[in-house]
């Protein structure tokens, strides 16, 4: 009896595949898949405070020239953050109440993996992505892709893994947070990196002019895209955590651990979530009683608010053709291969995306109202008439038959001619060029043929 136990607990851990798509399992995630600036042990340290108030001495492998690269926090959109911040306390009292009426009731994993493999069937992506659940993963979702080195550009070499967190302090794992978090990780995620492998600058991007994959441009396009296609399909459209993300980090460099967690009351009642937010800002430092953080989390915010106030300006299409930041899509129009590049279903539609933008920029103020497009009145169809002789003028030997009456004035105004079409047609000019044989001509005929100019 015990072999057979032993048996079914090593197949319950291997990988099942259902329906071409591969699901596995983690009760600790695999240090592949992990960052340098993860913290080890951080559910001991989590414990530890949240239950005996002790302060954590975090532990990341990452080095002194790593964790400085985004120490650098801004304050440029601060006001933007906290206007955000502030109408969701004022529409539903704290951010758990606003979590919990945008995505929803919460589901189990079964049913949150029937809704993302039927979101990977709807955009064609079934064989080449693999889900991953983790209870220890210290964010939502992640997408990572392995496979050979990026100089030996073998795209089809790759595999692409979707971790998503197997506990209930993920806010996506619910009704609609679930394919919310899908139009994050893979509706841009996954597609920008599976089309960046197609490009010609996928293994040369310095010679190509493009900046490096860890530039910060193109951090804040990455994650600022991904941001506003999170809330495309949300119940309420504001940008509660991305603005919160901003502002955590700007009370950073004024509040200690303690401190700020403390301040974060008054926006998130939830004590993980809280937790969650302090320690990603202060993971990087020696001493977390000292001032100051982690500012990369900003990126979410800066890029939706840069993306959200351009959108007529960006070409959403070219910027699906690779991981490239908005800055760079002139130098990349003639290059980018387009005929062979996947995108999502919310982007079939141009123009309904773009709508959708707009919405989102107004309801989180912004953009101001007078500045939206306005709508374009729609022209009607007007036919082109011609007016023609009547044929009665003439004798029943040069009078033409039907047919040739017919052709004639579907030549000059045919019947799909109006003003909507894009190449106009001039019916004088063809008058004046061409004319049918059977074409009665008013003109009397001379007897005498003229004579040539030697003969004279």
């Amino acid at each position: 009896m015990r072999k057979k136990k032993e048996k079914s607990r090593k197949a319950s851990s291997a990988p099942r595949r259902t329906n071409s798509i591969v699901i596995q399992s983690f009760d600790e995630t695999p240090n592949r898949f992990k960052s340098k600036l993860d913290p080890i042990n951080h559910l001991e340290l989590r414990d530890n405070f949240l239950e005996r108030g002790q302060i954590p001495q975090f532990q990341i492998r990452a080095s002194h020239n790593q964790r400085a690269r985004h120490i650098d926090i801004k304050f440029d959109l601060l006001p933007e953050a906290v206007a955000v911040l502030e109408k969701v306390c004022s529409m539903f009292g704290s951010g758990d109440v606003f979590l919990k009426k945008t995505f929803g009731d919460k589901i189990t994993v079964d049913e949150a993996t029937d809704k993302v493999k039927g979101y990977l069937y709807e955009n064609n992506c079934n064989n080449q992505v693999k889900i991953c659940w983790s209870k220890d993963l210290l964010c939502s979702g992640k997408m990572c892709w392995h496979g050979p080195c990026i100089q030996a550009n073998r795209p089809e070499a790759r595999t692409f893994n979707l971790l998503l967190q197997n506990s209930k302090e993920n806010m996506f794992l619910s009704e609609h947070g679930i394919i919310c978090l899908a139009d994050h990780e893979i509706g841009t995620h996954y597609l920008r990196m599976y089309n960046d492998g197609l490009q010609p600058w996928f293994s040369q991007r310095q010679q190509f002019g493009i900046g490096r994959l860890r530039s910060k441009k193109l951090l804040e396009t990455e994650e600022g895209l991904a941001t506003i296609n999170t809330m495309l399909k949300a119940k309420h459209q504001l940008l509660w955590k991305p603005a919160l993300l901003y502002y955590t980090a700007c009370k950073s460099l004024e509040m200690s651990f303690q401190q700020l967690y403390d301040h974060l009351g008054t926006y998130v009642r939830d004590s993980n979530y809280r937790w969650k937010l302090v320690m990603r800002v202060k993971r990087v430092l020696d001493n977390v009683n000292d001032v100051g953080g982690y500012g990369k989390d900003q990126c979410y915010f800066t890029g939706a608010v840069q993306l959200l106030r351009n959108i007529d300006e960006t070409d959403f299409v070219l910027l699906y053709s690779g991981r490239i930041s908005v800055e760079e899509l002139p130098r990349i129009r003639r290059l980018a291969r387009m005929n062979c590049i996947k995108l999502p279903t919310f982007l079939q539609d141009v123009g309904k995306y773009k709508q959708n933008l707009w919405n989102i920029a107004v309801v989180n103020n912004l953009v101001s109202k007078d500045k939206l497009p306005s709508k374009r009145a729609k022209l009607k169809k007007i036919n082109i008439s011609v007016n023609i002789p009547s044929a009665k003028k003439y004798s029943k030997s040069c009078q033409p038959s039907k047919k040739t009456v017919r052709t004639f004035c579907n030549r000059i105004a045919p019947q799909s001619s109006s003003i909507m079409s894009p190449i106009p047609y001039s019916p004088h000019k063809w008058m004046l060029s061409k004319r049918p044989r059977s074409c009665p001509n008013t003109f009397e005929k001379s007897k005498e043929k003229p004579q040539p100019l030697w003969k004279c």
